[in-house]
């Protein structure tokens, strides 16, 4: 009896330790996934802000134009 509680806690503090590496795995892999995206999400941010700067002005233009234009 004793020898079969010390083989269940020596399993279940195998199956625990493991389940702590994964999920240590896991939180390292989110916060690394988490930056990833960040990045990304920031550079396409600025890339269509650039995208908006430059045709701001073309567009306002062409807007007035169209105000402008009375028929």
């Amino acid at each position: 009896m004793e020898e079969a509680k010390g083989e269940i806690a020596a399993y279940r503090a195998e199956r625990e330790a493991r389940y702590a590496r994964m999920v240590a795995e896991q939180t390292g892999n989110k916060a690394e996934t988490d930056s990833r995206l960040k990045a990304e999400y920031d550079e396409e941010m600025a890339k269509l802000q650039a995208k908006v700067s430059a045709a701001k002005s073309t567009v306002v233009h062409d807007l007035l134009s169209a105000v402008k234009d009375v028929k």
